[in-house]
């Protein structure tokens, strides 16, 4: 790759030779892509042959009789050393392809500018043809090219000057970004030298604890041969007295040994298991933030499915039977949390009989509500004893005589302008009444309803309840939309 970059380079700057020298970036291309598809296939091969030494490493120290092979250390010291190198040829390899692609982006780049400019000078002198000798320029002709030549200079001057100025900008970035990149590759080489440390230093204890076992070993050996040659029934007592004494010092040696390497794998086993606490919490953490996100888009949903249900039901005309609300609380009661109890709360107040008979939609309602209104007005001169036939022959002619006064009103005015329901006569709360319905203000007209009396109220009563019972349920239905996004807004705060 160094050879690729060097060729390209070169054809910067050498002119004449530039077809030779694509000929041998050509051929250096094909041994770039050759090396590098090579070195990927080497690369892989040695990450299995590692992979390899090192089940066969841990199945040595996992067998008793093995455990102690002075082999296993040296090969352990070896995968070491291999892994590293591996590592460091990868990191070589990257910085190397990504100066050649540099490289031949800076020679594109050059080879473009090459090309405009031949062409500006193509176009100020059509009449010349570029780089064939044996004729000589005239004067108009190499006044024209010098004037062109210092428009061209002043030009790259003034691009010149953006360009640092740019350029600056552009390298105060790249050099934060470099120093970002260097931290990181830093921090990467840190932890592989950490790495490769401390696996050192494991080895070093394994093969110094195998070598002082051997030394004592040996060490007592010569004692006992030395001690042989003298009385040998004096000797076995002293040789016994000596073997216990050289066995409880090494043993206290070795116990001095154990507890400092263990002093020194618990401080750093604890420095790790501190880091994979707090990796924990935080993964419980985001673990709980997914579980209130989901259960709030559940929650969300179910929600609107019964308020879709509430609103769109089969049951467009009042004489139609309505369709039962049970499967839509069945599905908010399975989406809700046990944490959550307001959820059941909330649903334990809807009415049974909107769960298993259902409501009327407003259209319903409301259509209904023309036919309450016509019977009323007919009979809003009989109060609760009810009245002779002629109260009622007189009832049912007023109701063709009392004009609608509030029609003309608007639907703030309906709902909030003070008024005094002692004074509303039955006509002026049923006109009102049906100015709400006519502005789909449902809620208002069912407050002018319930000051009705006597037999307009008996007429009334029916379509008084369905409407508390469909308000009822909106209401149900809006608060658990307002609860179900509350919990998505807290679960990403």
């Amino acid at each position: 790759m160094q050879f690729y970059s060097e060729l390209v380079e070169r054809t910067l700057d050498e002119k004449e030779k530039k077809e030779a020298l694509g000929i041998q970036m050509n051929s250096a291309s094909m041994k770039k892509r050759e090396t590098l598809k090579n070195a990927d296939l080497q690369t892989s091969k040695a990450k299995e042959q590692i992979e390899k030494l090192r089940s066969a490493i841990a199945a040595g120290r996992e067998a008793k009789l093995t455990a102690r092979n002075p082999a296993l250390t040296a090969a352990e010291e070896a995968l070491n050393d291999a892994t590293y190198h591996i590592h460091s040829a990868e990191a070589l390899t990257s910085a190397a392809l990504s100066d050649c692609e540099i490289m031949v982006e800076y020679c594109d780049m050059v080879e473009h500018a090459r090309q405009e400019y031949q062409k500006e000078l193509a176009s100020l002198l059509p009449e010349v043809k570029l780089g064939e000798k044996g004729k000589n320029l005239t004067q108009d002709e190499l006044n024209n090219l010098i004037s062109h030549a210092h428009r061209k200079i002043e030009q790259l001057q003034k691009q010149l000057a953006k360009q640092q100025i740019s350029e600056k900008q552009r390298f105060q970035q790249a050099l934060e970004k470099q120093q970002q990149e260097h931290s990181r590759i830093l921090d990467k080489r840190i932890s592989l030298e950490i790495e490769k440390q401390t696996k050192e230093s494991d080895l070093q204890f394994q093969k110094k604890l195998s070598e002082m076992s051997d030394e004592f070993e040996q060490e007592l050996r010569i004692q006992l041969r030395r001690q042989a040659a003298a009385h040998s029934d004096h000797l076995q007592d002293v040789l016994k007295l000596q073997q216990t004494q050289f066995h409880s010092e090494f043993q206290e040696q070795l116990k001095e040994k154990l507890k400092k390497a263990r002093r020194e794998f618990e401080a750093n086993l604890a420095v790790s298991f501190a880091k994979l606490q707090g990796i924990e919490q935080g993964m419980k953490a985001r673990a709980e933030l997914n579980k209130s996100a989901k259960l709030s888009q559940e929650l969300w949903l179910t929600s609107q499915s019964l308020k879709s249900a509430v609103t769109g039901t089969t049951a467009h005309h009042w004489t139609q039977k309505p369709k039962p609300l049970q499967p839509e609380i069945d599905k908010l009661l399975k989406a809700s949390d046990e944490s959550r109890p307001i959820i059941s709360i909330i649903l334990s107040s809807i009415p049974e009989q909107a769960k298993k008979r259902g409501i009327y939609p407003e259209t319903a309602l409301k259509e209904r509500f023309l036919q309450v209104h016509k019977v009323c007005r007919r009979v809003a001169l009989i109060d609760e004893k009810g009245g002779s036939l002629i109260r009622f022959g007189l009832s049912y002619l007023q109701s063709f005589l009392i004009i609608d006064a509030y029609s003309g009103m608007s639907a703030e005015d309906l709902a909030t302008k003070p008024v005094d329901p002692s004074k509303l006569s039955p006509f002026d709360i049923l006109f009102r009444a049906k100015g709400c319905i006519e502005r789909n203000d449902l809620e208002q007209a069912l407050r002018y309803m319930n000051l009705l009396q006597g037999a307009p109220r008996v007429v009334a009563d029916d379509w008084l309840k369905e409407v508390r019972l469909t308000l009822e349920i909106q209401q149900a239905a809006s608060t658990l939309i307002a609860l179900s996004t509350t919990l998505g807004v807290q679960a990403y705060v």
